[in-house]
């Protein structure tokens, strides 16, 4: 199936449509992210924050064929979004100009919220402690950076990153986490 089908299949909830999507397009996210020499779960971080973006934004896509250079964009967005913590401007594909509409899509908010679902039910079989690490940095409405998650658990500002990385490889093992990847 071409890129037109499964994003039209995947908009419709198709499940098998969404895991080809995000099958297909790994490798040019992985490419892209690979450029930046940080930690594994940043850059995990970046990629699982590309893919949140195109389920945000499936029903808005016009030329399916440009979602390559799209999420490539999208990853890259999103990881200098991570490393200076300011905001990106709306990708648009390297192959012509491909815009998500300015207006989201009215079943946002529904679609944020099975995400956290989602997370929360991975979060289950996490410690207590790893658990807080993953909802201060992915739930919290803010985002909380690694200074004050170690300063708010008392932990080293370098254990953080490992601890978060494990954490979501640990998740990742969960089902329903797997849509996500």
């Amino acid at each position: 199936m071409d890129f037109d089908g499964l994003v039209a299949a995947a908009s419709g909830d198709d499940r098998l449509a969404w895991d080809e999507l995000v099958r297909r397009l790994s490798g040019v996210v992985w490419a892209r992210l690979r450029r930046y020499h940080v930690a594994p779960s940043v850059r995990d971080d970046a990629f699982q924050l590309a893919f949140l973006r195109l389920a945000e934004h499936l029903d808005s896509i016009r030329r399916p064929e440009c979602l390559p250079g799209w999420i490539a964009v999208t990853a890259a967005n999103e990881m200098n979004r991570l490393l200076k913590g300011r905001s990106r401007t709306v990708p648009t594909a390297e192959c012509g100009e491909q815009e998500p509409d300015a207006a989201a899509p009215p079943d946002r908010e529904l679609l944020a919220s099975e995400v956290k679902s989602v997370v929360r039910a991975a979060m289950r079989g996490l410690s207590e402690r790893d658990a807080a690490i993953v909802s201060m940095r992915y739930l919290d409405a803010e985002g909380v950076g690694y200074a004050e998650i170690g300063q708010r658990l008392g932990m080293r500002h370098g254990s953080i990153g490992p601890t978060l990385g494990r954490s979501l490889e640990k998740m990742g093992e969960h089902p329903s986490v797997r849509r996500l990847r």
